[in-house]
């Protein structure tokens, strides 16, 4: 446990705001964040669906608080790092108070570092539930990992948003796959959170009981409502995304992603990377977490045919034929896995698993092949 007399400092979002209409609660908050007629704001957005979104429901919001308002496009082809160098110029120059960022995890990602930089707030207005960066203060392993290599500097943890408004009428038009990698990053709390006690238990690492409980209870409030998430209801979305915002502030509270990232996550972030170098098309993040899930728990001798059983009620990906990813891939990265980053201890221990080892534990779980659940 963390030593009860050590000073702990954790930053949440102050305000957070999800349901229906919940976009039309966005002067309100602005208000209450401080937001003056003369203050200036950032609207950052995606390109195509989230710009019309951001532009036709979001836009007509902040001109009710302030007329100075500047658009920005997230576009991610291209050399991110450069893109983030360039627009922090941008926004430095029109010196903004804050920045509200409409869209999926790129558009989030760089409102967290842009006010990183900057030393300002940011509000996220999600346009899909598929991952818990929405109310998080960690970015994507790639960004962070480049960042650090072009730049320098420690992206591990930044701060979270000061708000999320959450419009459930806006997330649930998105397509339902994303609703269902959502889902697939919330099951991976579960053994997370056991890669996390191994570590306090095996290596002396803090461990925050309550922040693994909240990270825990929000991946049995969607196991709990299953067989209603596919249905897409207002309840089951906002199920889920309260699950997600329950996931940000259990990471905020641990001061680390610890309580939502194990060895599952690091199986994704060995994906991502090594589609960056044999040139395949990595699945969500979401998805990939899920399948690492089903393989983490069976490392963990958990009941990991209930966690598959699980994934298969959403509609979530569950193999690698399903994931349309080649299994020598998935084999190369959980061999790889544990390398990601050599100070998270997980099930991976310190030298990771074999490759023959690897084999057997995607077609022991059906990840490839047949399966005895």
């Amino acid at each position: 446990m963390v030593d009860s007399k050590k000073l702990e400092f954790f930053k949440i979002p102050h305000f957070v705001v999800f349901g229906s209409r919940a976009i039309e609660k966005i002067p309100e908050v602005l208000r209450k964040v401080g937001l003056l007629p003369d203050s200036r704001v950032v609207l950052l957005t995606g390109p195509t669906t989230t710009y019309n979104i951001a532009m036709n429901l979001v836009y007509p919001k902040l001109e009710e608080v302030t007329t100075h308002v500047e658009v920005v496009k997230v576009v991610r082809e291209g050399d991110m790092v450069r893109f983030l160098l360039e627009l922090r110029g941008f926004v430095k120059r029109f010196e903004p108070s804050i920045i509200v960022a409409v869209g999926g995890g790129s558009v989030i990602d760089c409102a967290k570092v842009i006010a990183h930089w900057l030393g300002i707030p940011y509000i996220t207005v999600p346009t899909s539930a598929s991952h818990d960066g929405i109310a998080s203060p960690a970015i994507s392993y790639l960004l962070r990992k480049k960042l650090s290599e072009c730049i320098g500097g420690d992206y591990s943890i930044l701060d979270p948003p000061i708000a999320v408004v959450a419009d459930i009428d806006v997330i649930s038009r998105a397509p339902y796959r994303l609703l269902a990698a959502g889902c697939g990053d919330l099951i991976a709390k579960l053994t997370a959170v056991r890669d996390w006690k191994l570590a306090h238990r095996l290596k002396g690492e803090d461990y925050s009981e309550y922040a693994a409980s909240l990270a825990i209870s929000s991946a049995k409030l969607v196991m709990h409502k299953a067989d209603y998430i596919p249905k897409l209801s207002e309840d089951s979305v906002r199920t889920v995304v309260k699950a997600l915002i329950g996931c940000g502030v259990a990471m905020s509270i641990a001061g680390s992603s610890r309580p939502c990232s194990g060895a599952e996550h690091l199986f994704s972030h060995a994906l991502d990377y090594l589609s960056e170098k044999y040139g395949f098309k990595p699945a969500h993040h979401g998805e990939q977490v899920g399948v690492g899930t089903i393989l983490m728990a069976y490392l963990h001798g958990m009941r990991w045919w209930l966690i598959k059983k699980f994934l298969r009620k959403v509609k979530a990906p569950t193999t690698a034929e399903e994931l349309g990813i080649e299994p020598k891939y998935l084999v190369m990265a959980l061999t790889i896995a544990h390398k990601i980053r050599p100070e998270r201890y997980t099930i991976l221990g310190d030298s990771g698993i074999s490759e023959k080892a690897a084999w057997k534990l995607i077609r022991v779980t059906g990840v490839v092949g047949e399966s005895s659940d």
